[in-house]
C-alpha cells in the first residue's frame, strides 16, 4: 500500500489549524508460499514515498503483521522484516501480501 499524506487547513475561533489526511492505495498484491526454515524475498519497484507491507495467513486465525517504509529513490534495495504477530506450527504456510 503507498501512503500519501495530504493536510487540512482549517480556521477555528479565528485561529488556523491543520491536521494529517492519510490515505491508501493498493499497488500490488499476491501470495506468498513460505516455510519456517526459509525466509521470503518480495521485490517490488515503488516510486519515492511511504510504504505500508500487510502479510496475513490465509487462516483467518492465522498470524498478520504490517510494516511501514520509506523508499527514497536508493541504488540498492533496502531489507525489510516484518514478524508475525501470532505463531503457526505448520508448515508450509501461505500467506497473501500486499505492499
Amino acid at each position: 500500500m503507498r501512503i500519501d499524506t495530504h493536510y487540512q487547513y482549517y480556521q477555528r475561533d479565528g485561529n488556523w489549524n491543520f491536521e494529517p489526511v492519510k490515505t491508501t492505495t493498493r499497488i500490488a498484491d499476491g501470495t506468498l508460499d513460505v516455510t519456517s526454515d526459509k525466509p521470503a524475498r518480495i521485490s517490488l519497484p515503488v516510486n519515492f514515498g511511504r510504504y505500508r507491507l500487510d502479510v496475513a495467513s490465509a487462516d483467518p486465525n492465522g498470524p498478520e503483521t504490517s510494516v511501514d517504509f520509506d523508499a527514497a529513490g536508493m541504488s540498492t534495495p533496502t531489507p525489510i522484516r516484518p514478524t508475525c504477530s501470532k505463531s503457526r506450527s505448520t508448515s508450509p504456510n501461505t500467506a497473501p501480501a500486499t505492499p
